[in-house]
């Protein structure tokens, strides 16, 4: 089988198969995506501001962001951040407890920037859909701030 033409099939429409298997946590598409295009693994996942991670964490895909995580090591700090911090703020927002907990121990040294990032959005958010435990975490990880949030 020629190799070029399922590398065209991954990369088209920016990677979109790819982006919609993180969201649903569909680990053997991915893997299957990784392991026949490893040469675009980074733009695989980089697409769109790292929008396959940032979907995985809204979504409580904790197995597809460690892929995800695993697959380009390299840039676990720019998949974190893009977004102003959107994957944490989303699975706040959505009350992904472990996912946050993923994302702050993949990144410890920017926590304080995670849960501070739009003006400790990821916060209000939680509180709105009455997500005690991520507002708990949030505060335990920052209290010097708490006041802020």
């Amino acid at each position: 089988s020629d190799p070029t033409y399922a590398q065209d099939m991954i990369a088209a429409d920016n990677y979109c198969a790819f982006r919609i298997a993180a969201s649903n946590g569909l680990i053997p598409a991915m893997q299957l995506m990784i392991e026949l295009d490893r040469e675009h693994v980074h733009d695989m996942i980089a697409e769109n501001d790292y929008q396959a991670f940032r979907l995985a964490a809204e979504n409580g895909q904790i197995k597809a962001m460690e892929l995800i995580m695993a697959s380009d090591p390299e840039h676990i700090h720019d998949m974190i951040a893009a977004g102003h911090y959107a994957g944490f703020l989303w699975a706040a927002e959505n009350g992904h407890i472990k996912v946050m907990k993923l994302i702050m121990a993949s990144d410890p040294e920017h926590i304080h920037d995670m849960v501070a990032a739009n003006h400790y959005w990821a916060f209000r958010l939680a509180a709105e859909n009455g997500h005690i435990e991520p507002m708990e975490l949030m505060i335990a990880s920052d209290p010097q701030h708490a006041h802020n949030m």
